[in-house]
């Protein structure tokens, strides 16, 4: 997921095929997929599901609450993940989730 809807938003610099595949029912199913799926992902699937959704510019804020609680469960595979974790978070305007920025802080 990442690696390809995330470099396309970053390597094209085309923002009409980014708003057209936004807008493509094949986005809409992979995000639904992946609403359902979260309790399966793990902190570094979800960090970059976190960080495509950033590089995008789209706010997906239902995926991003799903994803809230689980990442607060999950181990943390290393600070880098952190870090891009709570960049993409505080892009989408989490800033009033002190729980997880103070789970973040204590991992680090």
């Amino acid at each position: 997921f990442r690696s390809v809807l995330g470099s396309l938003a970053q390597e094209a610099q085309d923002h009409i095929a980014v708003n057209r595949l936004l807008r493509d029912p094949r986005y809409d199913v992979l995000i639904r997929d992946l609403v359902r799926f979260v309790p399966k992902l793990d902190f570094l699937a979800m960090t970059n599901v976190a960080s495509s959704l950033q590089q995008l510019d789209h706010k997906y804020y239902l995926l991003f609450s799903r994803m809230l609680r689980p990442l607060l469960q999950q181990p943390m595979p290393d600070v880098s993940t952190l870090l891009r974790c709570i960049q993409a978070y505080s892009w989408a305007g989490y800033y009033e989730q002190h729980n997880f920025f103070a789970h973040c802080a204590g991992l680090l």
